[in-house]
């Protein structure tokens, strides 16, 4: 990776080689050159980072545990050494709600760590996300519609745009993989799997929208220019995004005239081109018509721009053939070609209307490919990825080192790998992890890719890859016709060239991670009405973090321009922490001291902690909720209702399976970082969790019921005017903030889930159920002055176990799912290794997967039936 000194030393070679370029110049390709070096610098200033996860399975029970183990490197050479040394794993519910997140120490590029699922989680879909915080600062979507709803006007740290999108985007650029959850096992009965959902008082099921079929449009290069030979790719899905594959398809004119008769290609996809006979007739005057099942099915084309540019590319095994149609264009053009963010190459392309070149893939790295067409100013007319494959990759084999009676009930088993770099030459000191599972409770999922298909596709790419693995199969016409209407219609611009061009301003959110730390900001806490400032002079901070073996770390700094930042020694787990500022240090206690307002605390500091968002959560793709053989019914109609009846035929709410239990505390501290700094009390705790995790804010109306302990008796929250001063009083006993332990949130939907992403305002009403868990007495807090926290350490090592059946076996049936998991095997002098276990009680057939990447940026994966 290049330093700084390197990168200076790269910019004077960029500014000299240009220089010698032949003279004189047009003031126009002088800007150019100004973007091009903007471009090739970028990266080695700017590098970007990935993540890929190895799993130990592809389905849970309810009291397993995830295991996996994480791959970091540098997203344009593949190798991992990355600066970044903090890695993110989130696990989020099928509610889009964040369960558990690990933190861990990012080592030679590699990590692991483990989930476990227990019995107060519900079964469901559930998503595991994996990043780091720099990874955060590219690529990110806005979610306009939750900014709208959480965007004040009061002065606030919400009051920001930047901060609120900091809070609400998307990153496509992450690691994500969807897993299904299942119902614990009972009795050991491992081949029946259920995913039953809570029970809901509200009984009513979502309407299905009937069943129609929806067409989408993708010009190729982004634009559909008017009377110019223009490729578009379409996609046909129907209302659950399921791929269909309709009887006839042609483009039609409203006159009944057939123009085109279109075939799906791959997936749902195809291709047609609009050539002179459609400009005879008219665009407007056409459409793209479906008949099936007796039904048609009519869809505009897309409206032509007046002026602009039309891209075309023809993707061959050795070359890239590229035509480029412009029209009405009067500034010279000019195209780039990037790989990994790297520009590869450059060159004026003046104004002609027909333009043509191509490129050899000799000359190209395999993965994927961005070509640009800009002009003088940096404004983009086209662009459009490509893929390259090479099957350039380290191989990695597999020696069955058993007897012939293998696979026999307890007995131990033994394989060796093997594995070389794509020369053929042994890798020495390589680690790679390895899983061994039972394929007789395997399930069959659509997004079963590996190191190889995520690394260079999959993290290109924005939403879900419906069997990313078919792509890498074959290098035949028709895989690569599929692999690049994958990247006509699935393209996502993980580079965003006008930032690297430096025509839009790069302005990172988080910076890179290297170590563990406590930082943020010291603000001057605001009236009701006032806005909210930095102080006028500086501040200090005091953080104290409090270990089990009753070390505290202790420490107090100045802040720079309001800003603090304290670098915390390699700690693991979560331990108690607070912060306190003040004005003088000689006077701590005289500026700790604060108005006790009910429950409400007033201090004349607001400390906001700058912690790592995660990302917004995600609609769930139709294929990551069904199996290949099973994918006729929706989750909903696999589930089944764990009904609790009360009497008289009343459903009782469950309390043991909440949607979300957060710690008191943490809670607090959430909705402050945040940027919720005023009225922290607790008869507004509820509103501000509602906005921060529902999906539904703004397209649904709400109500919020609150409840204490397991009380059965639930008292609608807000508003209290009816309650008697008792009454009052009583609630005012149960939310002290002393007593509260837990908060606990139950959404009364069906299928919330189905309302994650969308902007559209929708019928009907949600129910959102405030649980609030109280201490005992011994546990009351003590009275604090400044905010108490916790600060959150490495995830702790936890060793997946393995049991040795040599000298006694169990006395009952081992039914262990996962039979082996070892996240770091490393070969010997020789590129060899081997692994032993012991089989459960019931396997025939196993499947070994095993998977890494090689010190130079190499991948290599194996998944094989034994």
């Amino acid at each position: 990776m290049l330093n700084q000194h390197s990168v200076i030393i790269l910019y004077f070679i960029i500014r000299i080689s240009f220089s010698l370029c032949a003279s004189p110049i047009s003031q126009e390709e002088k800007e150019v050159d100004s973007l091009y070096q903007n471009l090739s610098l970028f990266s080695a200033l700017h590098p970007q980072e990935k993540v890929y996860l190895h799993f130990d399975n592809t389905s849970y029970f309810i009291r397993e545990s995830i295991w996996y183990k994480a791959n970091i490197v540098n997203a344009e050479t593949l190798i991992p050494n990355v600066k970044s040394k903090v890695l993110y794993v989130d696990l989020f519910n099928q509610e889009g709600l964040l369960v558990k997140r690990n933190r861990h120490y990012i080592e030679e590029g590699m990590c692991s760590g483990s989930f476990h699922l227990p019995d107060t989680l519900n079964a469901g879909y559930y998503e595991v996300r994996a990043y780091t915080a720099w990874m955060l600062n590219f690529g990110r979507i806005p979610n306009t519609h939750l900014i709208r709803n959480i965007l004040h006007e009061d002065g606030s740290l919400l009051s920001e745009l930047k901060n609120v999108e900091k809070r609400t985007s998307e990153v496509p650029c992450i690691f994500s993989r969807v897993f299904p959850i299942y119902n614990a096992i009972e009795n050991e009965e491992y081949p029946t799997k259920q995913m039953r959902t809570r029970p809901r008082i509200n009984r009513s099921h979502p309407k299905k929208e009937k069943q129609s079929i929806e067409v989408k449009f993708y010009p190729e290069g982004g634009h559909l220019i008017e009377k110019v030979n223009n490729r578009i790719a379409f996609e046909i899905r129907d209302k659950e995004r399921k791929v269909t594959f309709p009887k006839y398809i042609f483009i039609e004119t409203n006159t009944n005239i057939i123009l085109d008769t279109l075939h799906v290609i791959h997936n749902g996809w195809g291709t047609f081109d609009i050539e002179q006979r459609y400009w005879e007739v008219g665009l407007k005057n056409c459409h793209l018509t479906i008949a099936d099942q007796n039904k048609r099915y009519e869809y505009p084309l897309p409206t032509p721009e007046k002026a602009g540019v039309a891209l075309q590319a023809n993707i061959d095994k050795n070359q890239i053939d590229i035509q480029i149609f412009s029209k009405n264009i009067t500034s010279p053009l000019f195209i780039s070609l990037q790989q990994g963010g790297k520009p590869v190459h450059y060159q004026s392309l003046g104004i002609d209307d027909h333009l043509q070149l191509s490129f050899n893939t000799d000359s190209l790295q395999q993965g994927v490919h961005q070509l640009t067409v800009f002009n003088h100013i940096g404004h983009i007319l086209a662009d459009r990825l490509f893929f390259v494959w090479k099957q350039e990759m380290a191989l990695i084999t597999l020696q069955d080192n058993n007897t012939k009676d293998k696979h026999q009930p307890y007995h131990p088993e033994e394989y060796s790998f093997k594995i070389q770099d794509k020369n053929g030459k042994s890798l020495p000191k390589t680690s790679f992890s390895v899983a061994v599972r039972d394929n007789d409770i395997e399930d069959l999922h659509y997004s079963r890719g590996n190191i190889l298909t995520n690394l260079l596709l999959s993290s290109e790419i924005r939403g879900f890859i419906l069997s990313p693995e078919y792509y890498f199969e074959s290098q035949d016409s028709h895989h690569r016709k599929a692999l690049d209407l994958l990247m006509m219609i699935q393209g996502w611009r993980r580079y965003d060239w006008q930032t690297m061009a430096g025509v839009k301003s790069f302005k990172p959110h988080y910076p890179i991670e290297q170590q563990l730390q406590v930082k943020g900001t010291v603000y001057k806490r605001r009236s009701s009405s006032g806005e909210l400032k930095k102080w006028k002079k500086e501040v200090f901070v005091r953080c104290q973090i409090c270990y089990p073996s009753g070390y505290t770390y202790d420490a107090v700094q100045q802040t720079k321009n309001g800003d603090f930042s304290f670098d915390v020694v390699q700690i693991y787990g979560k331990h108690p922490m607070f912060i306190q500022a003040y004005k003088t240090k000689d006077k701590i206690k005289k500026g700790l001291d604060y108005h006790n307002r009910g429950d409400a605390f007033f201090y004349d500091h607001y400390v906001c902690k700058d912690r790592v968002f995660p990302p917004q959560p995600k609609q769930y793709n139709y294929y990551e909720t069904h199996e290949k053989e099973l994918s006729i019914f929706t989750f909903l109609e696999q589930s089944l209702d764990q009904v609790t009846i009360k009497e008289r035929g009343k459903i009782k709410i469950d309390f043991s399976k909440p949607d979300f239990c957060y710690d008191f505390i943490e809670a607090i501290d959430y909705m402050n970082d945040f940027g919720y700094e005023y009225n922290r009390s607790t008869f507004t705790i509820p509103f501000y969790i509602t906005e921060l995790i529902s999906p539904l804010k703004g397209i649904m109306p709400g109500v919020i019921h609150i409840c204490s302990g397991n009380d059965n008796n639930i008292e609608q929250y807000y508003p209290d005017e009816h309650l008697s001063a008792s009454d009052k009083f009583r609630r005012r006993e149960i939310l002290s903030f002393k007593r509260l332990k837990n908060i606990c949130g139950y959404y009364d939907i069906r299928d919330r889930s189905r309302f994650i992403g969308k902007t559209e305002i929708h019928s009907g009403e949600w129910i959102f159920y405030v649980n609030y868990t109280q201490r005992t007495e011994k546990e009351y807090l003590p009275d604090m002055v400044g905010d108490r926290c916790y600060f959150y350490g490495y995830a702790p090592s936890v060793q997946f176990y393995s049991p040795d059946y040599s000298s006694k076996l169990p006395d009952k049936p081992d039914y262990r799912r996962t039979l082996y998991w070892n996240p770091n095997v490393k070969t010997d002098e020789n590129g060899n290794a081997s692994i032993q276990f012991y089989n459960n009680s019931t396997c025939k057939k196993m499947i070994i997967s095993a998977e890494g990447i090689t010190k130079d940026g190499q991948p290599f994966y194996l998944n094989i039936e034994k």
